[in-house]
C-alpha cells in the first residue's frame, strides 16, 4: 500500500455561480502555487478541472443541463502532509467562501483517499 494520500473534491455549480465558483477555486490554486512553490516534499501533483455537465453524461449530443462540474485533485506524500495543508488552507482570507461552495454544490470530498492505481 503506498504512503501517498489525496483530497479529491467534485463540486456541480449552477449556471448563474460558475464565475464566483471558479474564481475561489482559482484562489486556492494560486495560494497553492505559493505555498509549495517547488517542494515535492508534501504536495506531489495536483490539478482542477471544469467541464460542462450534460444531460446524460454518457451522451454530450443530450446537451447541457446549464451546470458546471469542477474537481479538484490533489497528491500528497502522506496523511501528515494532507493535515498540513488543511491546516494552513484553512487560514486563508477566501477560505469560508470554499466551504460554502462545497456546502451548497459539493457532489464529492474524499480527504486522504489511497492512491490505487496510477499512470
Amino acid at each position: 500500500m503506498s504512503d501517498i494520500k489525496c483530497i479529491n473534491l467534485t463540486v456541480i455549480a449552477p449556471k448563474e455561480k460558475v464565475e464566483e465558483v471558479e474564481k475561489i477555486f482559482n484562489k486556492h490554486g494560486d495560494w497553492m502555487k505559493s505555498f509549495y512553490g517547488d517542494d515535492k516534499e508534501h504536495l506531489l501533483h495536483g490539478y482542477f478541472t471544469k467541464a460542462p455537465e450534460y444531460n446524460n453524461s454518457l451522451d454530450p449530443s443530450s446537451g447541457e443541463t446549464g451546470g458546471m462540474i469542477f474537481t479538484i485533485n490533489e497528491q500528497f506524500s502522506s496523511m501528515e502532509s494532507v493535515m498540513r495543508h488543511e491546516d494552513h488552507a484553512q487560514k486563508n482570507d477566501y477560505f469560508l467562501e470554499f466551504g460554502k461552495i462545497i456546502e451548497q454544490y459539493g457532489k464529492g470530498l474524499s480527504i486522504g483517499g489511497e492512491l490505487t492505481y496510477s499512470f
